[in-house]
This record gives C-alpha cells, sequence and structure tokens, in this order.
C-alpha cells in the first residue's frame, strides 16, 4: 500500500510537471512570434525546477514500473489531495491540463469548421505572416498550409501585390471596423485572378490587437462579364448612333436617353436638347402627342387607334413592335411624309425596359406611289406598254400598246413569261438584278433589247416594280416599257451630227486662219515672178512655192468639203488623181495596224464629178473597213475601166450599159451575214451598238453614188471580208479651150478701201492693188474704215472687206458705207467657203465674193470685173 501510495504520488508529481511542460509547449506554439510564452516563464521563476522535476519524475517513478504493474490498464488512481501546497499546486496542474484538452478540442472542430467551408480563409499576425488558413484557401492558392503558415506575404506573393495587402492590412489595423476592396491574386493555375477581400481586424484573449481575418471572393467570371456587358452596351449604342435611319430610345419613364445623329439632323433638334426629357414629340408634332415609342412602352393600342388610324399597324415580325407613316413637320417648318417604325427592348425576364423608334423621310417614294396610281387609272390608254405578272412572272395582263409594239395579242400574251420577248442580245445578269430588287420589294429601272413576234429586235427602257396588297405582301410586278429604238437613232444620230458641226466649226476655222496665212504666201511669190525676168532663179522659186500654196489651198478646200456636207460642185477630174490624195491621208486615219494597197487603172478614169464627194466616199469606206479589223489587216484600193453590159444588169440584177469606172475597196474583216448585207446602206442601220457609231456613213456613201448617176454593191460573208464596189459613168476626154488672156487693166487712180484684221494679208492685197495703179486707203477693222472712209468721202469706188472680223463684220460696214455713199461697190472675201457663207445666213441674195487663199491675178480679176459691172 505505501509503494502504491508512494508511486501514485511520484506519478502525480510527474504529471504536474509534464502538463506544465505541455503547457509551455502549448504557449509557445500559440504565440510564437507573440512573445507571450517567455514572459510567463520568467515571471513563474521556477522553468528551471520543471525541467529538473520532468527528469527526476522519469528517475524515480521507473523503478516503481513493476510494482504498478498489477493495476488493470487505463485504471485510474485517485489519490486524495493533500491539504498543503503540494497538493494546490497538483489541483491547479490538473485544472490547466482539462483548460488545455478542451481548447484543443475547440480548436481541432475550428479548424474543421474552417475547412469545410468553401470559401477562403486567412488570419495573419499584425506584421502580415500567416496564422492559419483554411483547406479551401490551399487549393485557391495551390499551396500547403505548413508552407504558409508563418510566413509574411512579401515570401508569398510578388512584391508589388504584397505591398498592397501589407498596406491593406496596416490600414486595417489603424481604422478597424471592416475592409472591403478589389484586387488581383495569383491563382493556383497561374494566372491573375480578379478578387474581393473581405477583412477584419481580431483581438487576443487580454483584449489587445492581434492580427487579421479575412476571405475573398473571386470575381473573374464577373468582372468578364461586365466588360462583356460594357462593350456591348457600349456597341448597341453606338450602333443606333451611327443608324443611317433616324432613331431614338426611351427609358422605362419615357425619357430620351439615344438621340441619334440622322435624327438630329431630321428634326432640327440635337441630343443635348431632348436627351433626359419627355419632348421626343417635339421632332415630329406641332403640339405634345405621344410618339409611337410611347405606345409600345404602354403596349397601348387602344390609343395608337384612336390617334393614327388606319395610318399604323403592328409589326408582323416584332412582337409588341409598330409601323405607321403620316405627315409631320420638323422643327426647320419643312414638311415631309414619315415612315415610323417602332420596338420594346425586353430584359432577360421578358420585361420591358426601353423602346426604340426610327423613323424615315419617304416623301420622296410617296409622291412616286401617288403619280404611280393616278397613271394606273388610265392604265390601258398609256402610250408605254403595261405588263402585270404574279409573283412568279406569268403575264395576267397587257394594254393596248404592248400588243401594237410587239405584234403579240392579249390572248397570246396573258399565261406566258415575259421571256418570250427576249432577243438573246441582253445579258443574264440585268435579269438577275431585276428579279432581285422587286422580289425585295424595290423597283427597277433598266433597258432590253427584244424580239418582236415577227422577229424584229427593238430597244425598250422599263420600269418594273412590285405591288403590294392591303396587308403590305407583294402579290405582282407591274413593268411598264416604251419602244426608244426610233428615238435612240435620232438621239445618236443628232449627236453625230452636232459632233460633225463642230468638227466642220473646228475645221472651218482653221481653213479661215490658213487660208489667210496662204494668201500672203502666193501674193508675196507672185510679186517675185511678176518683178522677175523669164531666166531669173526668183521667178522659177517663186513659182514653185506658188505650186505648193495652191496644193495646200486645195488640201484645206477638201477638209472643209469633208467636213461640211455642201453642195455638189461636179468638174471634171481623174478617179485616179482622187484616190491618191486620199491615200495620202489613210495612214493618219486607218492607224498602224492597218496596211493600204492601191492598185490604180493605167489609163485616167475622166469623171464628172464632185471631188470632196468622192474623197468622202472614200473615206467613209476606209473607215468602215478599219472597224471591221479591229486587229488590223489589209485595205485594198483599185480602180479600172469596165463595160456594163445587157447581160452585167441581167446577172446583177442593177446597172445601165456604157463605160463606167469601177472603185473597189476591199478588207479581210470579220465579214457580214446576209441580214446585215440587205440593210448596210439604211441610215441609222450600225453594227456598233449603242454608244458607236450612228449608221450614217454608209447611207451618205449610197446617196453621193446615186447623185453622180452611179450604182454600188457589196460583196461580203462572215469571216471572209468585205468588198465594195462603186459604178461611176465615164465621160469624154476635155479638150482645154486655150484662151488669149486679156491684157490686165490698169486701176486708173481709183481708190479701193481694204478692210482686212490680219496685218500680213492687208499687206500683201495692198501691195497688189497698188501694183496696178489703184490708190489703197487700208483699215485693220471696222471703225477705222469708217473713219478713213468720212476723211475721203466721195474718194471711195469699192470696198473690199474681210467678211467675218473682230466686232463689226463686212456686212454691217457695207451697209453703213451705202448709207453714206450709194454708189459705192463691195467686194467680199473670206478664208471660209463661199457654201459656209450662205449657210450662215449672212446674205440673202447674190454677192461678190472671192475666197481666199487670193492669187494677184484673180484678186485683180475680180476686181476690175466688180468695178466694170458699175
Amino acid at each position: 500500500m505505501l509503494m502504491r501510495t508512494l508511486a501514485g504520488r511520484l506519478t502525480l508529481l510527474w504529471a504536474v510537471l509534464s502538463a506544465l511542460l505541455l503547457a509551455g509547449a502549448g504557449c509557445l506554439s500559440m504565440c510564437y512570434r507573440g512573445s507571450l510564452l517567455f514572459p510567463a516563464l520568467l515571471a513563474l521563476g521556477w522553468g528551471a525546477t520543471l525541467v529538473c522535476g520532468y527528469l527526476t519524475s522519469r528517475w524515480l517513478t521507473a523503478p516503481l514500473t513493476p510494482l504498478l504493474a498489477d493495476l488493470p490498464p487505463g485504471a485510474a488512481v485517485e489519490t486524495p489531495l493533500p491539504s498543503d501546497e503540494l497538493g494546490r499546486l497538483v489541483a491547479a496542474v490538473r485544472a490547466q491540463q482539462a483548460e488545455l484538452a478542451r481548447v484543443r478540442v475547440d480548436q481541432h472542430q475550428l479548424n474543421a469548421i474552417l475547412d469545410s467551408l468553401p470559401v477562403p480563409i486567412f488570419y495573419r499576425d499584425l506584421a502580415g505572416h500567416y496564422l492559419g488558413v483554411n483547406r479551401a484557401y490551399e487549393n485557391y492558392l495551390g499551396r500547403d498550409r505548413a508552407a504558409l503558415i508563418g510566413k509574411s506575404v512579401f515570401e508569398i506573393f510578388p512584391p508589388e501585390i504584397a505591398q498592397i495587402y501589407y498596406r491593406a492590412d496596416r490600414e486595417l489595423q489603424l481604422n478597424g471596423g471592416v475592409q472591403q476592396y478589389e484586387n488581383q491574386i495569383v491563382h493556383a493555375d497561374g494566372a491573375s485572378r480578379d478578387v474581393i477581400f473581405y477583412k477584419a481586424s481580431f483581438l487576443s484573449s487580454e483584449g489587445v490587437l492581434a492580427g487579421v481575418v479575412g476571405t475573398l471572393l473571386d470575381i473573374t467570371d464577373r468582372k468578364q462579364m461586365e466588360t462583356l456587358l460594357a462593350e456591348q452596351k457600349e456597341f448597341s449604342e453606338n450602333l443606333v448612333q451611327n443608324l443611317a435611319v433616324p432613331a431614338f430610345v426611351l427609358n422605362q419613364q419615357h425619357e430620351v436617353i439615344i438621340w441619334n445623329r440622322a435624327c438630329e439632323e431630321l428634326t432640327g433638334l440635337a441630343a443635348d436638347q431632348v436627351i433626359g426629357t419627355r419632348r421626343q414629340w417635339a421632332g415630329f408634332y406641332l403640339e405634345e402627342n405621344p410618339t409611337q415609342a410611347d405606345l409600345v412602352l404602354d403596349a397601348d393600342y387602344r390609343e395608337a387607334d384612336n390617334r393614327y388610324n388606319p395610318l399604323w399597324f403592328r409589326s408582323t415580325l416584332i412582337p409588341g413592335g409598330m409601323h405607321g407613316e403620316g405627315w409631320g413637320r420638323n422643327c426647320y417648318g419643312l414638311d415631309g411624309y414619315l415612315l415610323f417604325s417602332s420596338a420594346p427592348v425586353k430584359n432577360s425576364s421578358g420585361e420591358v425596359i426601353a423602346a426604340i423608334q426610327t423613323v424615315e423621310d419617304i416623301t420622296a417614294r410617296k409622291q412616286s406611289e401617288d403619280q404611280l396610281r393616278t397613271l394606273s387609272l388610265a392604265v390601258e390608254q398609256s402610250p408605254s406598254m403595261v405588263i402585270i405578272t404574279d409573283t412568279a412572272g406569268t403575264i395576267e395582263y397587257v394594254n393596248h400598246k404592248f400588243v401594237e409594239v410587239t405584234g403579240y395579242s392579249s390572248a397570246e400574251a396573258v399565261g406566258q413569261n415575259p421571256r418570250l420577248l427576249k432577243s438573246g442580245n441582253t445579258p443574264d445578269e440585268l435579269y438577275q438584278e431585276l428579279w432581285e430588287a422587286v422580289s425585295a420589294g424595290r423597283e427597277w429601272r433598266g433597258e432590253f433589247q427584244n424580239k418582236k413576234k415577227n422577229g424584229e429586235l427593238y430597244r425598250e427602257q422599263a420600269m418594273v416594280a412590285p405591288v403590294h396588297d392591303d396587308r403590305g405582301v407583294i402579290s405582282h410586278f407591274i413593268a411598264l416599257k416604251e419602244d426608244v429604238t426610233e428615238r435612240q437613232a435620232l438621239e445618236e444620230a443628232l449627236r453625230h451630227a452636232q459632233k460633225m458641226e463642230s468638227l466642220g466649226t473646228l475645221t472651218g476655222g482653221v481653213a479661215h486662219d490658213f487660208n489667210n496665212i496662204l494668201t500672203a504666201i502666193i501674193g508675196y511669190a507672185n510679186l517675185i515672178q511678176m518683178n522677175s525676168g523669164s531666166g531669173d532663179l526668183n521667178a522659177k522659186f517663186s513659182a514653185q512655192v506658188v505650186a505648193s500654196a495652191e496644193k495646200a489651198a486645195v488640201l484645206t478646200r477638201g477638209l472643209l468639203a469633208y467636213s461640211k456636207n455642201q453642195a455638189m460642185h461636179p468638174n471634171h477630174l481623174n478617179l485616179n488623181d482622187i484616190v491618191q490624195r486620199v491615200d495620202r491621208l489613210l495612214s493618219r486615219v486607218l492607224g498602224e495596224g492597218i496596211t493600204v494597197s492601191t492598185t490604180l487603172n493605167p489609163e485616167p478614169l475622166r469623171l464628172f464629178a464632185d471631188t470632196a464627194h468622192l474623197e468622202q466616199v472614200l473615206m467613209n469606206l476606209a473607215v468602215n473597213a478599219r472597224d471591221a479589223m479591229p486587229g488590223g489587216g489589209t485595205l485594198s484600193i483599185r480602180t479600172e475601166e469596165v463595160q456594163v453590159d445587157a447581160e452585167f444588169v441581167r446577172l446583177h440584177g442593177f446597172g445601165r450599159r456604157g463605160r463606167f469606172a469601177l472603185l473597189s475597196v476591199a478588207d479581210n474583216g470579220i465579214g457580214l451575214d446576209q441580214a446585215t448585207r440587205e440593210r448596210i446602206f439604211e441610215p441609222f442601220f450600225t453594227t456598233h451598238g449603242l454608244g458607236g457609231r450612228p449608221g450614217l456613213g454608209l447611207s451618205i456613201v449610197h446617196g453621193i453614188v446615186e447623185q453622180h448617176k452611179g450604182f454600188i454593191e457589196v460583196e461580203s460573208a462572215p469571216g471572209k471580208g468585205s468588198n465594195f464596189r462603186i459604178y461611176l459613168p465615164l465621160t469624154q476626154p476635155v479638150v482645154p479651150r486655150l484662151v488669149q488672156a486679156a491684157p490686165r487693166k490698169s486701176g486708173g487712180g481709183k481708190t479701193v478701201l481694204l478692210v482686212e484684221d490680219n496685218p500680213e494679208v492687208r499687206a500683201i492685197i495692198g501691195e497688189v492693188l497698188r501694183s496696178e495703179q489703184y490708190q489703197v486707203l487700208e483699215a485693220g477693222d471696222s471703225e477705222e474704215a469708217l473713219r478713213r472712209f468720212s476723211r475721203h468721202s466721195g474718194e471711195v469706188s469699192l470696198l473690199l472687206v474681210d467678211v467675218i472680223m473682230p466686232g463689226k463684220g463686212g456686212l454691217d460696214l457695207y451697209r453703213e458705207i451705202r448709207m453714206l455713199d450709194p454708189r459705192v461697190r463691195v467686194l467680199f472675201m473670206s478664208g471660209y467657203s463661199e457654201d459656209y457663207i450662205r449657210s450662215q445666213g449672212m446674205f440673202t441674195k447674190d454677192f461678190n465674193f472671192i475666197s481666199k487663199p487670193l492669187a494677184p491675178a484673180d484678186l485683180l480679176n475680180r476686181v476690175h470685173d466688180v468695178l466694170d459691172a458699175a
């Protein structure tokens, strides 16, 4: 019993010492950084005693272990505590052990609770060292708590993030309360995540601030969604703002939240005048009225009926939407016919949170519809063709004009497709474009080349439009067509005539100026001849100058005749000379890709014909051949003499017996088919299509040949080239009569008033006249001429004046001088041809005229003739 009691006391002593040691260790663990254990042990002053007691208890109880072997395992040894100091110490130790055991249980339960929570939780001391974390925090960071506890935020996170955490902890320690802020944290996957921290400070058991405890909420997905929603909101607002169609948006309170730029332009109201207000009506009405968007917000269809019926209807595409139309007036005071469309804007729950309305000015379309409606009342009597089809394109109606133009009766056309008029010459893309437009409810305008019932081709302009029923659905298509074949031909002919007129004017101007120059050249060269001996080289050289100048004058007259349709002035000529002269021009007309081969009859081919007209025939045929050889080729021109007899007339079906000059113009181009050959000489017939030449060239050739009592035929086949053969009647060679030149009469001192704006021409004419003893008064314009005439009143016998001058022309000058002295004779001169002067209406009766360039002898003879006639 003694030993058992002794062992019990020793065991009790060991237990006390052990408990103190364990308590110290527990305090050391819990207050590792707080320095709570060591001050307590120092305060007690018996730490060494505890250590020695522990060692002593182990030494004392070891021998007693066998003595206690008979005790059952776990049996409590109830030993009465003495009432002395040792007993009280043992009681205190037992109480401490019980408290430690309870704390351990509580701490275990707390850790289990924290680990069961799905949100990450952490707590740190005042220096930012981790005291503990739950399992969710471990998983979020991807780190074991053993790697976190005891370490500061600077050892765990990047410096810039750790600094933010540390400053936030310090701010919380200073200010207290609950702290909330957003920041980023490195997730277990290595990515930075957006989180919200919720933190609070906690106190020790002594009521002293001990650290911070917190949790975090991952808001990365929410932030991304917020960003996406913000971008979508911005996109939607920008979309509405940049619509070409005027639009505005109302919120649930019927306040304007968007008023786009197009709406500003239409209404005259700036966005800042209406946004945040309920003044949306001011853009469309003179007084306050609910807009469609207001009615859509309230789903008030009865009010819509009361105010806008029948000009509105519910949308068939958008539930709760409306469409309508009507007249409105904007802030500029301008009326317009407007098309309104409105729709509700709903959230994910289906609740209407806003309404959008678009407004389109369709005034022009409305007017077009009214006009079309008016025209449809008289569709049967319309001067245009009218076709109505169903939506599949089957003809249901044609008017009388359609029957008249196409040759198809109404019975033949109804039930057919408009393609029965197709010629194959209109691109398929044009038909595709037409159907896409009208099927989409749009009007289409264009042009076709179609074919009549008899096969004849014609051009038509068409306007095709959809016809809507009362519900706005396309039920039919209507086409208004006009035959423009003749009109286009006339327009093209007019354009060509205007072009030729412009060319003639230009050529005439050039000829006028050039003839003035030639007048000076020919005049001075003749003066040199007149003042040189027969054997003088100057006479020889000047004769060559005169000859060359006269050739230039012929060329000028030829160009003028080609560009102007002048009256026929036939004379005796050699066809070979005409061909050679035109041949020199063809290289510039045809270009480098075409070779010209000319074969002339060995003997002259004498004709009585108009030189300019024959040149035009050759030029027109050459240009026609050039167009038939787009890739280049050979143009062959040949002249020969042929005898037309009865057999020829029988075989060819044209002609008359006699001797003819045959002019052949052949090319190796694309050739002509039979249908084209039959119409080749018709006016306005062309193979060049619209935009090409108007088809007058060959008809002019045909007319000139007939005018010369000749005939023309063409031989051609596709791919074989073409050969135009022209037969012109030959004449007997004319033996020129030798007329002895009459002796030139002297001017006898008569006075000539010379009026010419070109100084060089005026000088040479003056010299020529003075050489024949004329007194010459020179003037550069009409005003100067009147002054000189007044100073020499009664002296002037002849007015030699240029027709066309700057300022007052020659005719007006002559009229004024005749009023001063009716005895004065006049001789007009001009670089323009006599035909051109007559065509301008300057003279209504015969007048004395001489064309430039002027040869001195011709001029003097003409002056003598006019004066002698007086």
